[in-house]
């Protein structure tokens, strides 16, 4: 479900410290684009 999809994405964000802002692209996809 997207409720487990969104926990991943959380996790794998998390554990490596990607604080860059989630953007939305429509109401089911989203993407972050890394910062230098």
């Amino acid at each position: 479900t997207w409720t487990y999809c969104r926990q991943a994405v959380d996790e794998f964000r998390a554990a490596r410290a990607i604080t860059d802002p989630m953007i939305e692209v429509d109401r089911r996809c989203f993407y972050w684009q890394r910062s230098r």
